[in-house]
């Protein structure tokens, strides 16, 4: 049986934050790891600090909350074809839906697939569309 990675006590030095965030994320890596997608300054400086990172290709691209949408969407239309190439969908998933505008769409906004978010939310959570 598997234990839970320990956490990382309020007060503890921020010395050990590294070596502890490095050890989750090697946690939650495997051999079925496609690509990394970094999420926002923090998943970047996260990635980057990873020294233990596996090798397969790695995206950095604005968060979905990011306030530049201009930036937001450049980025995003950018690198989702490179994404494409090298995740592979998820059973029943669709690579070749359209890819982003220069403005957003009621299109754009599809709901989460309920197996890609926690247990217990509520079912309207992921659905803004």
């Amino acid at each position: 049986m598997r234990r839970a990675a320990p956490r990382l006590a309020v007060g503890q030095p921020a010395a050990r934050v590294p070596a502890w965030r490095n050890h989750l994320l090697d946690e939650i890596t495997g051999p079925e790891l496609q690509a990394i997608v970094a999420f926002g300054a923090n998943a970047r400086a996260a990635l980057h600090l990873w020294d233990t990172a596996p090798q397969v290709p790695a995206f950095e691209i604005p968060h979905p909350s990011a306030h530049d949408t201009a930036n937001l969407l450049d980025r995003w239309r950018t690198e989702l074809p490179n994404i494409r190439q090298v995740v592979r969908p998820d059973p029943g998933g669709d690579a070749t839906e359209p890819n982003y505008g220069t403005t957003f769409t009621e299109s754009d906004y599809a709901p989460v697939p309920p197996a890609d978010l926690p247990f217990g939310l509520p079912s309207w959570v992921g659905d803004d569309s």
